[in-house]
């Protein structure tokens, strides 16, 4: 095949997934929960960002020219469940919705800062007891069978978080950001996953769902105009929905 019956082969396939790219987006908020990610993607040798949206039925890829807030606010903004996300402020800009933070990346955080060379006893032991505190979390909310028991368990868990940042100030510089950005300000969002069933603590299923990206980007390069991303898009969204 030439590279110009490859563009053709792709272009007729875009333009056979239209109709199911838009119903993607819908089916996307209708959902209870979506989670998102977004990694660097090229464009005509410029830089763009590959922005994955998904929930357990669909999953919807943009490639925008922009990481700004503006593009998660219009993709989302029909939704009106929970916001899974790692914490990147630009989500913030996706109202009306309840946001929750990945605890992998907290807990990604906390093990590094726990690991540089010369690291306090104070941060390491800051790490131990986050692990321990979200394992602890996690297995007390298998235990629970109603939604009732649920919000017990989330206001009783935000209680004992804050024991960890009100009224307490870290002498490692490490620990006391930690304390202010992750959990004085975000503590209650890294807890939402305990108020609904079907609401995971993690990231990872939208961090697994930008990988063919990465990988498509490191072989291709990328898009090598915007027409070319746009069609990357919609057929990359319509195969993964349609494997899932």
């Amino acid at each position: 095949l030439s590279d110009g019956g490859i563009h053709s082969i792709l272009n007729r396939a875009a333009n056979l997934f239209g109709p199911s790219y838009e119903a993607i987006r819908k089916a996307l908020c209708e959902g209870k929960v979506v989670q998102a990610d977004e990694t660097g993607w090229r464009v005509a040798g410029e830089n763009w960002y590959a922005w994955a949206f998904l929930n357990e039925d669909v999953t919807l890829f943009q490639i925008e020219n922009t990481r700004g807030g503006g593009i998660p606010k219009e993709t989302l903004k029909d939704f009106s469940g929970t916001l899974i996300h790692d914490a990147y402020q630009g989500y913030n800009a996706v109202e009306y919705v309840e946001h929750g933070i990945c605890g992998v990346h907290f807990l990604r955080h906390t093990h590094d800062i726990a690991n540089i060379e010369d690291a306090s006893e104070e941060v390491k032991e800051f790490h131990r007891q986050m692990t321990w505190f979200f394992r602890t979390t996690r297995k007390r909310k298998k235990r629970c069978r109603n939604d009732e028991e649920r919000l017990m368990l989330y206001s009783q868990m935000i209680r004992a978080l804050q024991r960890y940042w009100k009224d307490i100030v870290y002498d490692d510089p490490l620990v006391e950001s930690t304390r202010s950005w992750w959990l004085q300000k975000r503590g209650d969002q890294l807890l939402t996953f305990l108020k609904y069933k079907d609401v995971p603590w993690d990231n990872n299923a939208a961090e697994r769902a930008v990988r063919p990206m990465v990988r498509r980007r490191k072989i291709t390069g990328g898009s090598r105009s915007e027409r070319g991303a746009e069609r990357e898009a919609v057929n990359m969204s319509c195969i993964t929905t349609l494997l899932k």
